[in-house]
């Protein structure tokens, strides 16, 4: 896998400026020289939960620290694939966010895990977080000048 600085990756964000990027940077610990594939997807997922415009950067923040460790594995399936791992995560009625590998939800406004809703969940926005990656890698290809092969957009 290539090496990937910030600021080759914050070309490839639709949403978030540097200063933006460079404070979520601090805020999760992620270094600026050589991202990892990890760090890529917490900024990628930061940048599409921002464009969304129902969450502040505080609840971004909570979120992609909650479920680090199913970005975290999500990233290592990635780097070690034999095919192309399945992600999403989901966010219902714009409060209670869960992913593909997690059995509870996050309530967004209470910062509390729970075991099921309150309520039926009418509005869903998903986000298929491995194919986000393969579009920001794919952009960066773009950026770069060179071509989008199949190894780096995974």
């Amino acid at each position: 896998m290539q090496e990937v600085s910030l600021e080759q990756w914050s070309k490839c964000l639709a949403v978030l400026d540097f200063k933006e990027i460079k404070r979520y940077c601090k805020q999760l610990d992620i270094t600026e020289e050589n991202l990892s594939v990890c760090s890529r997807l917490q900024l990628s997922l930061a940048d599409w939960l921002s464009h969304l415009g129902i969450f502040t950067d505080a609840v971004i923040l909570e979120l992609l620290r909650t479920f680090y460790p199913c970005i975290e594995g999500l990233s290592d399936d990635l780097e070690d694939k034999d095919e192309i791992p399945v992600f999403t995560l989901a966010i219902c009625d714009s409060r209670w966010v869960s992913c593909s590998n997690r059995e509870n939800f996050f309530d967004a406004e209470n910062f509390e895990d729970v075991t099921e809703l309150p309520d039926y969940g009418v509005t869903h926005i998903m986000c298929d977080v491995t194919q986000l990656y393969r579009r920001m890698h794919h952009r960066l290809a773009k950026i770069q000048g060179t071509p989008s092969t199949e190894a780096e957009h995974a």
